[in-house]
């Protein structure tokens, strides 16, 4: 089947035009700078394929130098859009892609050959889409679109690479004038479902990566960077439904008299002791335990337990640690310290009996005086100290 080519041209550049406004339209939404790029490409591979079909009236220099130069500039573009996109650097080399184009067709007597043309600017397109298809393999970028997209751009790539063999085959280009013959036919329809299919992808693909930020953000405690509240429920609820991670206990931590440290020190200084508090615990949990700022001065953590005395070896050298490392806090006196009560899953409670029962031991070390673990179910004092520790002052 054959088709009249300038006008699939022209649709193939309203197509572009289409997709560089809505890339536009999207980094006004986004501000992911990468859609910049892509405007900017679709927007120069629009102009190209408006351009292409001034060959008809003999103005090859345009019609075909011309705007292959734009259709290679807008594949550099997308590239280093693409790249940018994945945190991988780029180069002022990925943009020789049009000056070889150019080079070649001004100064090379091979120029005049169709074959030879073909053969030139699909290989640069096939290595600009082959470039695009890796990087969109990165890790920072892997999500479902993106991985459909690889596929697509590596599709396109072989194909650009196939073109060269097809132009020497009889019928493939009956017409350059006219641009008429099946390679222009194929050419066309694997464009305009390129561009349709890698809009909407590219789309899908910058807005799940902005829905995961926001994600990350109502999840993420803004003063330490750990888990909020919010992600403590979703984590900790996932774990203990999790029939392959065994035993497990809740330690919850409240810091002893932190009103008291705001109001002499002021909230600068407290927040200080909070950064140094999770700073601290963090070198005694395991990758797999789940520890967030619950909100102000209190912190959980659910951590796998490989015996009923672990838990409370873990609270006590996370109090001991912490009253060790906040003596003097930014060169100020402080001495901080953490109370810590314990819960284990033993009675087979849920999340919300493990934080009432280890809220109960809270409130009982608390009430002995501080700077001490208590525990539920389990004699602190038979879980003894940790190994490099002397007798902490916890029952």
């Amino acid at each position: 089947m054959q088709i009249h080519t300038p006008t699939m041209l022209l649709v193939l550049s309203a197509l572009c035009f289409s997709a560089s406004l809505c890339h536009l339209v999207e980094w006004r939404n986004l501000r992911e700078r990468a859609l910049l790029y892509w405007s900017a490409g679709m927007g120069l591979i629009a102009l190209a394929a408006a351009t292409a079909p001034l060959r008809v009236f003999e103005f090859y220099a345009v019609a075909i130098g011309g705007a292959n130069a734009l259709l290679l500039s807008g594949y550099a573009l997308l590239y280093v859009g693409f790249a940018r996109f994945c945190d991988v650097k780029t180069s002022l080399w990925w943009y020789a892609g049009p000056v070889v184009w150019l080079l070649f067709y001004g100064l090379s007597p091979a120029a005049g050959s169709v074959e030879a043309r073909v053969a030139v600017i699909s290989t640069i397109s096939a290595f600009y889409s082959l470039a695009i298809a890796l990087t969109l393999l990165n890790p920072t970028a892997r999500s479902g679109p993106a991985l459909i997209l690889s596929a697509a751009f590596g599709a396109h790539g072989l194909f650009c690479a196939l073109r060269v063999m097809l132009v020497g085959l009889p019928a493939a280009v009956s017409d350059q004038q006219l641009m008429t013959g099946f390679l222009f036919t194929l050419v066309m329809t694997q464009a305009i479902l390129m561009i349709g299919v890698s809009t909407y992808l590219v789309i899908a693909m910058v807005r799940g990566r902005h829905e995961q930020s926001l994600r990350r953000l109502s999840e993420t405690d803004f003063l330490t960077g750990i888990d909020n509240r919010r992600a403590f429920t979703t984590k900790a609820t996932a774990l203990l439904n999790d029939a392959d991670a065994g035993d497990v206990a809740l330690l919850l931590f409240d810091l002893d008299r932190f009103k008291k440290i705001n109001d002499d020190h002021g909230h600068g200084c407290g927040d200080e002791v909070i950064k140094l508090f999770v700073d601290s615990t963090a070198d005694h949990l395991r990758p797999t335990d789940v520890f967030a700022r619950l909100g102000g001065e209190e912190f959980a953590a659910l951590v796998r337990r490989r015996d009923k005395h672990e838990p409370a070896v873990i609270a006590k050298a996370i109090v001991r640690g912490f009253a060790n490392q906040a003596r003097t806090v930014g060169g100020r006196s402080i001495a901080a310290t953490v109370s810590a009560g314990v819960a284990t899953n033993e009675a087979n409670r849920d999340l919300n009996g493990l934080l009432t029962a280890a809220d109960q031991a809270l409130y009982r070390a608390k009430s002995m005086g501080r700077d001490r673990v208590e525990a539920v179910a389990v004699d602190v004092q038979e879980a003894g100290p940790p190994a490099d520790d002397a007798l902490l002052q916890a029952s």
